[in-house]
């Protein structure tokens, strides 16, 4: 059994997404195996305030561009004062700030972990970066994982894949039930059938694509609803277009909802078409609810969907594309049950929360033990 270890996570974000939330889930596990963890912070961000109401060790930390000379002499008394064997970095700003911090204090893992698919550019200061200010580079998806490989020239050892793991329930809601909790609280008729995504309600999210890939179907579709779970800048811009396409009391936004599941299990098909992500939670959590996912060919995101196999896989930014798949599976519901079964087994192989943190402990232990 491995013995104790001190771990510390940096996270500049302020929002509540994918990324966060890995994070999160990721400190409360190694905390259930004994390890003493600490995430630093910043004091106002969702992470923070999740791992306070959880009872976790944190450390503020305003992690600006304004800060940054504070917040890289504030975390390196605290790392000379806890002596972690273990550092992890996931934000650009937090990176900047704790990878500085820690170099010269000689820790025996430092990880840089990168949950972004897009290109990092080829400079001195990624070559430091990403090179020897860490040991290890966690990436989410095999794409990221080639890119910094090859874009970084790094050594292939250093980068490694380690897949999201999500929490499932304790147990799955009958999907009847789900269904018909999800129509009370909105309100529309028990027979009604639903298109739903759940995350950031942004444009880069692709859902002013999946509104009007609906606005073309709804008319074919009947008693169907398009519900989108989240938050974001544009949800009243979302509801302004709907009520424009004349469907504005087919499309819902009822915010975000810490348990997504009812929701999950509520749908008759996910559809996450955004312009850029590494492997989404939600894509995994629906999967895992059995539920068909249509999902755009972008990012980590062709590691999960297989086109066939367990999802269908489309071009992003085109609505046409989306609503043609949407009306199949929506008309054809035994062509996706094949899909729906071997995704679930995937999720349930790779993709747990207990599989990710497992693989984690392995290279923290290779690294501090040899």
């Amino acid at each position: 059994m491995m013995k104790q270890l001190t771990i510390v996570h940096t996270e500049s974000h302020r929002q509540w997404g994918g990324q966060e939330m890995r994070v999160f889930y990721e400190i409360c596990w190694m905390a259930e195996q004994g390890h003493r963890v600490m995430l630093v912070a910043p004091g106002s961000s969702p992470l923070y305030e999740a791992a306070s109401k959880a009872g976790l060790e944190r450390y503020p930390a305003a992690f600006k561009n304004t800060s940054l000379v504070k917040d890289y002499l504030s975390l390196r008394r605290l790392l000379k004062k806890m002596k972690p064997e273990v550092l992890n970095t996931h934000g650009n700003l937090d990176a900047k700030v704790g990878l500085s911090a820690a170099w010269g204090l000689y820790l025996p893992c430092v990880i840089r972990s990168r949950h972004h698919p897009s290109p990092v550019k080829n400079n001195f200061y990624n070559q430091w970066l990403y090179g020897p200010m860490c040991n290890y580079i966690f990436t989410t998806a095999e794409k990221t994982t080639r890119r910094l490989i090859y874009g970084l020239a790094l050594p292939a050892d250093k980068v490694v894949t380690i897949p999201s793991g999500i929490v499932p329930p304790e147990q799955l809601e009958l999907r009847t039930m789900a269904r018909k909790r999800i129509c009370t609280q909105l309100g529309v008729d028990q027979q009604s059938r639903f298109v739903g995504y759940v995350g950031r309600i942004a444009k880069a999210r692709g859902v002013f694509d999946l509104l009007a890939a609906f606005g073309s179907i709804y008319a074919r579709c009947e008693n169907t609803h398009l519900v989108m779970v989240g938050a974001g800048g544009v949800t009243e811009l979302i509801k302004e277009k709907a009520r424009e396409q004349g469907v504005g009391d087919r499309v819902h936004l009822p915010g975000f909802q810490f348990n997504p599941w009812p929701y999950f299990r509520a749908f008759d098909c996910y559809a996450h078409v955004t312009h850029n992500d590494g492997v989404p939670q939600s894509v995994l959590q629906a999967m895992y609810a059995q539920t068909p996912v249509i999902a755009t060919d972008i990012g980590g995101i062709p590691d999960v969907v297989l086109p066939n196999r367990t999802g269908m896989l489309l071009p992003p930014r085109n609505p046409t594309a989306l609503a043609s798949a949407i009306h199949k599976i929506l008309t054809k519901p035994d062509i996706a049950q094949a899909w729906v079964e071997t995704a679930y087994e995937m999720v349930c192989k790779n993709h747990l929360l207990d599989t990710m943190g497992q693989k984690i402990l392995s290279i923290y232990d290779r690294q501090i033990n040899g």
